[in-house]
């Protein structure tokens, strides 16, 4: 008989819709009191040093995990800046989508660091994972390797050009270059959870 804590495990919860975004109180925190303190309390070098850490972390998380348990998709509790529909993926999953994302910025800097616009339509449905498999874990680090190779040429001064964010509004370099920190720990802890829920079943 499967025990309590693996039919959680397996069960789908009734999850949001893609795009519903955070409980309001979570968005105002992260908004108004969570943002302006990191970018308060950091500088470009910061930023990249904080998050090529999380890619270190990452690693750690997913060092014990076996090829076949990174395609296992995993119901987690909610964490916070995660959105309710993002809390069933597998660790693929969270994978495609940092890279989507990751992607997405480092091509957007291109754009923002030369003051020119960026008219990529940026929505939240349009960096889900579609896929499953474990290409995208060695896609990141590819991109992290890349990221740093692009950081070093990258002017460290914010730009006065913008690109709005689906949840947060106008951001310009500076701005999005602390996202792809933020948003790296949000899923960070994410895949630190599914790694340890898969240990349960």
């Amino acid at each position: 008989m499967l025990g309590a804590k693996r039919v959680r495990l397996l069960m789908s919860d009734n999850l949001q819709a893609t795009g519903v975004g955070l409980p309001k109180y979570e968005y105002l925190f992260i908004k108004y009191i969570f943002i302006p303190t990191v970018k308060k309390c950091t500088n470009f070098n910061i930023l990249m040093n904080l998050f090529l850490s999380e890619t270190k972390k990452l690693k750690r998380a997913i060092d014990s995990v076996s090829s076949d348990d990174l395609s296992k998709r995993v119901v987690i509790k909610k964490l916070i800046g995660l959105e309710d529909n993002s809390r069933d993926f597998s660790i693929n999953m969270v994978f495609e989508h940092i890279f989507i994302v990751g992607s997405m910025i480092k091509e957007g800097l291109v754009f923002l660091n030369n003051n020119q616009n960026f008219d990529v339509e940026v929505s939240i449905k349009g960096v889900k994972p579609i896929n499953n498999n474990n290409d995208f874990v060695g896609d990141f680090f590819k991109f992290v390797d890349g990221y740093k190779a692009f950081y070093e040429q990258m002017p460290k001064v914010a730009s006065k050009t913008t690109k709005a964010h689906p949840w947060f509004g106008e951001l310009n370099s500076y701005e999005w270059h602390m996202f792809l920190f933020i948003h790296t720990f949000v899923h960070r802890r994410q895949v630190e959870a599914i790694a340890k829920s898969l240990k349960i079943i």
